[in-house]
């Protein structure tokens, strides 16, 4: 890991790692070598899928990267056919820490400015 993460971010990576099967440690906020490993074996995982089901623009590899396993699978395949179909699509959300979910929220469904 090579930047600093707060306490809160390190443990929505140990949740998000434990529900994909990747992280069998206690949910403490601390990176130790389980967060690490689950870490390290998710962006070999990620990086398996992109080779084989193919890359795509800047943004929407940033916002793949952020998915689960799955649903990267799922992700890649239909930007593939989407693209082969001649369509330039591109994602344009991915998985939300719980900060950007909250300030989402607080803005409303009318656009509302957070507080």
């Amino acid at each position: 890991m090579s930047e600093h993460l707060f306490a809160d971010d390190v443990l929505f990576l140990q949740r998000f790692l434990k529900s994909g099967g990747l992280y069998a440690g206690k949910l403490d906020a601390v990176w130790g070598p389980l967060t690490d490993g689950g870490h390290e074996a998710f962006l070999a995982h990620s990086d398996a899928i992109a080779a084989e089901l193919g890359r795509f623009d800047g943004r929407s590899e940033r916002l793949i990267a952020s998915l689960h396993l799955p649903a990267q699978r799922s992700a890649r395949g239909f930007l593939a056919r989407v693209r082969a179909a001649g369509i330039d699509a591109r994602l344009v959300s991915g998985t939300r820490s719980y900060g950007e979910q909250n300030m989402l929220y607080r803005r409303g469904r009318f656009g509302n400015p957070p507080p």
